[in-house]
């Protein structure tokens, strides 16, 4: 469990039997057949089967439920008062958190090279953050560094439940792997969110956020 009270699955979607007993929804195949290339196909079904595997273990639900979809494409549970949970998956890893209250967001990436991270911050990042990337000499260092920021912010925006339809320049996580409580603005008021990095193995990036506040109850 994460000091943020997240629950952590790590899942390698190229192991030959990952939950491969475990039904997806009508939606959920529809989408895999969309893939161009094989091995895309494979890893998504992959990582759906063991979400839902996780959430029939964890949270008793049944392992054909529908999920409530989001303005923004986050799915939930559908029954009240059930728990929360997030999944995020890069090349052939997957991440899933599971909270007992609270929305959730995670966020891995399996260390690769990034073109210009810089540039990229510079875009993507708030100026405190390009600022301190910008102070790391060592290339290796600074793609960490870029990497654990990137999964920060990314796991911040899945708590709020906005995707990328909110800029991720606009708030601050830092770039250091510590727990901060990240303001955003956002609508009328602001959102709190807490955040933190998490070790979950070599190479791999990742980090959870759980939302505490939004909007003018946040400002207050």
């Amino acid at each position: 469990m994460t000091p943020l009270g997240i629950h952590l699955w790590l899942v390698n979607l190229d192991e030959p039997e990952v939950a491969t007993a475990v039904t997806l929804s009508a939606a959920e195949q529809a989408r895999a057949e969309r893939f161009v290339f094989e091995r895309d196909r494979r890893r998504y079904l992959a990582a759906h089967r063991a979400l839902r595997s996780v959430l029939t273990q964890e949270a008793g639900m049944r392992v054909d439920a529908a999920f409530d979809i989001g303005a923004h494409g986050k799915p939930r549970l559908s029954v009240p008062g059930a728990c929360s949970f997030n999944m995020s998956h890069s090349a052939h890893m997957a991440l899933i958190g599971l909270a007992d209250s609270g929305d959730i967001g995670v966020d891995i990436e399996v260390r690769h090279a990034v073109g210009d991270l810089h540039d990229l911050a510079r875009h993507h990042f708030s100026a405190q953050e390009a600022q301190a990337l910008a102070l790391i000499r060592q290339e290796d260092d600074a793609l960490t560094a870029f990497l654990q920021c990137w999964t920060r912010k990314e796991a911040c925006l899945k708590a709020l439940g906005t995707g990328l339809s909110l800029p991720s320049h606009v708030f601050t996580t830092g770039i250091a792997p510590v727990e901060a409580r990240v303001c955003i603005p956002f609508d009328a008021g602001e959102a709190l969110v807490d955040v933190t990095s998490v070790h979950v193995g070599i190479d791999i990036l990742a980090a959870t956020a759980k939302l505490i506040s939004l909007g003018a109850e946040a400002s207050r």
